[in-house]
């Protein structure tokens, strides 16, 4: 779904925006396009920082751009930003408690939070091979157990990555450990893929 769609940003003009996992940038031209008056992006991966910096430089978007991990102390100024917000990028940290106590000290006070991340379930269902072209019957076979929140390898790209399938109640209790006060979930997905 898209920011039109779901309207979870509301107006930014003016507004000081941080990116956790900004990725290639899009979305902080996407912010920049709509008025943003600062806008800032970190990720762990020099390689998409630099994609970044190419395409915002070709679209003539300023941004301030990090390299480092989000667990970690990059010097970002603290109680500064309107909004922090990371799309799919959550579900990487090795810390979630950590980088949502960060991302916290981050917000000026009464600042908002916004992050997106695969549905828990997501990584709890399998695909039989004779399923590549939808469900069969119907049913959906579960290979692990939703409440496995152990690191497990996956295959992405023709590489293997770790990750964390984490429950509802770990991210909501995280939020809640660093003060969050959650005002809204969303559980949608875009029309072409239902």
């Amino acid at each position: 779904p898209t920011e039109e769609e779901l309207g979870l940003f509301g107006d930014v003009e003016g507004k000081k925006l941080l990116e956790i996992c900004c990725g290639s940038g899009h979305s902080l031209k996407y912010h920049g396009d709509h008025g943003a008056g600062g806008l800032w992006g970190v990720d762990l991966s020099e390689n998409q920082l630099e994609n970044a910096r190419r395409y915002l430089r070709e679209n003539h978007c300023a941004a301030r751009l990090i390299q480092g991990a989000m667990e970690e102390d990059l010097g970002l100024p603290q109680r500064y930003f309107d909004v922090v917000y990371s799309i799919y990028g959550m579900g990487w940290t090795t810390d979630l408690e950590g980088t949502f106590q960060r991302i916290a000290s981050y917000l000026k006070p009464g600042g908002t939070f916004i992050f997106s991340w695969h549905h828990t379930l997501n990584y709890c269902v399998g695909w039989l091979p004779e399923q590549s072209h939808g469900w069969q019957g119907q049913q959906i076979p579960l290979t692990r157990s939703y409440f496995d929140e152990e690191p497990f390898h996956m295959p992405v790209d023709g590489m293997e990555v770790i990750l964390r399938n984490r429950k509802i109640s770990t991210y909501v209790n995280a939020l809640s450990g660093a003060l969050f006060c959650l005002e809204q979930m969303v559980e949608e997905t875009d029309s072409a893929v239902l």
